[in-house]
């Protein structure tokens, strides 16, 4: 009896909170969305690539849409590496550099971790509660 209480009352208390999470109508999600045209390419340093190089990963992520992210194996070579890895079209720009992330250091044949080198955001981006 008293663990059918306890279950019953942690559904009626979890059910609550959800209940009570501020939600948000179309209208207003849609208020808080970045125009589908125009983006940005963010350019990081990732030691010892080259320059050079991160600009050709930001030529190709160019051509993807928004959110999008590549990661790459620092400890290896940049051409060769099966580790490098672009993926667009994402609602978060932190859902894009964790997918990536992902893929890279599972492909990764040692050394330290996989870094993000591009970023691709909508113009005018700022960080939002929601982004999609």
């Amino acid at each position: 009896m008293q663990s059918t209480f306890i279950t019953l009352t942690l559904a009626l208390t979890l059910g609550l909170g959800a209940a009570s999470a501020q939600t948000l109508t179309g209208a207003q999600a849609k208020d808080t969305l970045f125009p589908p045209e125009g983006i940005v390419v963010e350019l990081r340093s990732v030691p010892p690539l080259k320059s050079e190089e991160i600009k050709l990963i930001g030529q190709i992520a160019a051509e993807q849409s928004y959110y999008a992210a590549a990661a790459v194996a620092p400890s290896e070579e940049l051409l060769k590496s099966e580790a490098t890895f672009l993926a667009g079209n994402y609602h978060s720009l932190e859902a894009a550099e964790t997918a990536v992330l992902a893929v890279c250091n599972a492909k990764r044949k040692g050394g330290v971790p996989c870094q993000i080198a591009v970023t691709v955001k909508p113009k005018g981006w700022t960080q939002r509660g929601f982004q999609l």
